[in-house]
């Protein structure tokens, strides 16, 4: 499960998953209350084990695009329509097997989207992108000791302008990241608790009033919760929005 940042272009964020029974890739829409559509729209398929992003638009055209890596470690961009849909994807990186994937959105102040991802050894790297779908050099590293750490996206979380990250630990803390607009980010502070059992996924609007927000999964019956962002780097408290039980 991912938030994308409006794919579609209604002025709300969606939930992108992919069945792993079939590698189907599903769009759940979002809407002003935070709810979502009661059926999910088509996307893509045969992704089977596959991972999914919405890294907002990566290519520099205007338009939300979704990224998938598939089990060959391969990387795929999947250029958006601005209608909801993804024309065939193109191959824009390998050798991503056993990296943990952040689509950040814009981390360096230069208005293209980002990507972070740790590597087994708990380091935190930094991909900057051309705005045209490809990388631009080579990565950078930007910080070490993130093992056992769940790193998610998070958009602008305190409204400074800059893109931030969540970090769920163990003990099932939830932590933010803010960012310095150069890839780096400042010391954590504790944002919720109690996180225990659940999949977090952020990084998008979800209900249009121009705030970032997160959605969790309680992973032992499926239930989604809406935690809409209150523009301080806190949220409110959490709201039913639907089921996800694949």
């Amino acid at each position: 499960m991912t938030l994308s940042p409006d794919l579609d272009k209604d002025g709300y964020g969606e939930i992108l998953g992919i069945k792993a029974t079939t590698g189907e890739l599903f769009r759940f829409d979002a809407s002003a209350t935070g709810q979502l559509a009661q059926t999910a729209t088509l996307v893509g398929g045969g992704l089977q084990g596959a991972q999914a992003y919405g890294p907002g638009d990566w290519d520099g055209d205007g338009l939300r695009d979704v990224i998938v890596v598939t089990t060959d470690g391969k990387m795929w961009l999947y250029r958006g329509n601005g209608a909801g849909q993804v024309a065939k994807p193109v191959e824009i990186g390998h050798g991503w097997s056993g990296f943990r994937i952040i689509p950040a959105g814009d981390l360096t102040g230069d208005g293209a989207a980002d990507l972070l991802a740790i590597d087994q050894a708990g380091r935190l790297w930094l991909y900057t992108n051309n705005r045209r779908g490809a990388f631009t050099q080579t990565p950078k590293q930007v910080g070490q000791g993130w093992v056992g750490l769940e790193l998610y996206a998070a958009g602008d979380l305190d409204r400074d302008g800059k893109n931030d990250i969540l970090g769920l630990l163990p003990d099932g803390t939830l932590w933010a990241y803010s960012g310095r607009g150069n890839g780096t980010f400042n010391p954590a502070r504790q944002v919720g608790r109690g996180w225990l059992g659940r999949t977090l996924a952020g990084g998008a609007d979800l209900d249009g009033d121009g705030q970032a927000d997160i959605v969790g999964r309680d992973d032992s019956n499926g239930a989604l919760y809406f935690y809409r962002g209150k523009g301080s780097g806190t949220f409110y408290a959490a709201i039913r929005i639907g089921q996800q039980n694949w």
